[in-house]
């Protein structure tokens, strides 16, 4: 049975949503989705004998095992990463059945773009939206996205954990796909725009503390927009180099919306933040 257990944890470890697929709103798997995640989506021969010594090892009580017992056994992972794995799964279908609200209540609160707002600002989202946590768990959700433990829930991060981040190969033009041929000396690897305006908002928040700093830095002459010369500046400054006038064409665009070849902070801020959410 050893043997079968460390197949399992290799298994599980490389695929954890296809644990959390089953655990979306119950705080219990039950034995009929414990036989079918062992069998099922494992692939792994596992005899009946086999099962029930797994499934008594869990220790389970009348409700079954939870999800975190599950991780324990079959994919053992940091206590941190475990216990958001957990929150996630169950948060899961709240989150993106209220994805474009959520969305505009946390930019509402956070207009400069600094990625993050209070946690007592999170916490009354999360009630509001009545995601299916107790007190004690909303309390340790938005610590998990409070990495100094300051006070700041980063919302951009807990909000990437829903995104799609998958690429579909397609011939249609993507921020995601779209590849500029200028090599760049921080990555050896294909740069798309979506990687060049990655690369901004990290640099950004790192650098200036918030999108609206960054803006007003290169907005020298105040007139709430930056012409080409000055996003130009804006790349240069985090060691975006682009040898083909094309190159920042097609970056410019996909930021300036109304295509009057200027840059508003909300084309900017729209661009880093509300377009790089999707679902």
């Amino acid at each position: 049975m050893k043997k079968i257990k460390d197949d399992l944890r290799k298994y599980f470890v490389n695929h954890p949503s296809i644990i959390y697929q089953y655990y979306q709103t119950k705080d219990s798997i039950d034995k009929q989705t414990f036989e079918c995640i062992l069998r099922s989506s494992s692939n792994l021969l596992i005899n009946d004998t086999y099962l029930e010594s797994l499934w008594n090892l869990c220790q389970p009580d009348h409700n079954g095992i939870t999800y975190q017992t599950f991780l324990q056994h079959f994919a053992p992972l940091p206590r941190n990463e475990c216990q958001l794995l957990n929150y996630i799964t169950r948060i899961c279908h709240t989150v993106k059945q209220n994805w474009q609200n959520l969305k505009n209540d946390f930019f509402m609160l956070d207009r400069h773009g600094r990625l993050f707002i209070t946690i007592d600002q999170a916490i009354n989202l999360i009630r509001n939206y009545a995601f299916p946590l107790n007190d004690k768990q909303q309390y340790e959700l938005v610590l998990l996205f409070s990495p100094k433990k300051n006070g700041q829930f980063h919302y951009f991060d807990f909000m990437q954990y829903f995104t799609n981040q998958s690429t579909s190969q397609t011939s249609v033009y993507s921020r995601s796909t779209h590849t500029i041929q200028s090599k760049q000396l921080w990555t050896s690897l294909p740069v798309t725009i979506d990687c060049i305006l990655n690369r901004i908002r990290s640099n950004c928040i790192s650098n200036y503390g918030s999108v609206y700093r960054m803006f007003n830095k290169f907005d020298k002459d105040r007139q709430n927009y930056l012409t080409k010369y000055q996003f130009n500046q804006l790349l240069e400054k985090f060691h975006i180099r682009l040898k083909e006038d094309d190159e920042l064409y097609h970056i410019m665009s996909e930021i300036d919306k109304n295509q009057d070849g200027l840059i508003s902070y909300n084309e900017l801020y729209d661009s880093l933040i509300t377009n790089a959410l999707q679902i």
